[in-house]
C-alpha cells in the first residue's frame, strides 16, 4: 500500500497512518473478492465508495 502511505504529505493535522493504510487494504481486499467471485453479490456503488468515519 505504498500509494496510500504516500498521500500523507497532502493531509494536514494528526493522522493515524496505520489506520488509514489498514482501511485502504480492507476496502481493496473486499473489492478484489467481489471481482473474483462470479456468484458474489455486488453491493451498490455508494456502499463501495463510502468513507467510514471513525467515532
Amino acid at each position: 500500500m505504498p500509494h496510500v502511505a504516500g498521500i500523507f504529505t497532502d493531509i494536514e493535522g494528526p493522522v493515524d497512518h496505520g489506520a488509514l493504510v489498514a482501511y485502504a487494504r480492507k476496502k481493496l481486499t473486499r473489492r478484489l473478492d467481489i471481482i473474483t467471485e462470479a456468484d458474489a453479490e455486488v453491493p451498490p456503488v455508494d456502499d463501495l465508495v463510502a468513507i467510514e468515519r471513525a467515532g
